[in-house]
């Protein structure tokens, strides 16, 4: 993502879902902290860059240790305005342990940095189109009534030998059952 900047909008966009998400649930001015993130992410390097960066390090025991890190400007509230009249948002804070503005901004930032460190373990494992296209997979097959375990299995096999057709799950569970 520091390379090119096609990844690295890419890559800030993947972050700005997670604190996007965290900010509408708290009342926040989301439209306002994604212009914040993205003119950020110009102005520190005086080029477009990601908000995260990872590194691998070896520590004082000798091990390596995978440390991410994100820097990010948010400027948010806790009290008063919409939070005091939304009672979603108020509720939102409440499970959050009722954070002050620096700790909401910290909580934001985490969950901005777990955001993209899934999606960067998307990509290193399976790829993130093969991931997801697994997950609509697996949600098929549950919406279908198959529920075991190893007969979910059996259809996600038999599915993705027959070129991934998902039409034939329905089929697939009319067989499972006759042979029980």
């Amino acid at each position: 993502a520091e390379a090119d900047i096609f990844r690295a909008v890419t890559h800030n966009k993947g972050v700005m879902n997670g604190i996007v998400a965290v900010g509408l649930a708290t009342g926040q001015d989301t439209r306002a902290i994604e212009s914040a993130a993205h003119s950020y992410s110009y102005f520190s390097e005086k080029k477009y860059m990601p908000l995260t960066q990872y590194q691998i390090y070896v520590n004082e025991k000798d091990e390596e240790v995978f440390k991410g890190s994100i820097k990010i400007p948010l400027a948010l509230g806790v009290q008063g305005g919409v939070i005091k009249v939304n009672q979603v948002n108020s509720a939102s804070l409440k499970i959050l342990g009722n954070p002050t503005s620096k700790e909401l901004a910290m909580i934001m930032a985490s969950v901005g940095l777990a955001n993209n460190f899934a999606a960067l373990r998307a990509l290193a494992l399976e790829g993130i189109q093969k991931g997801h296209m697994n997950l609509h997979l697996n949600n098929q097959i549950f919406s279908a009534g198959i529920e075991n375990k190893v007969d979910a299995n059996l259809c996600k096999q038999f599915v993705v030998k027959a070129q991934r057709r998902q039409d034939l799950i329905p089929s697939f569970k009319e067989k499972l059952t006759l042979l029980k």
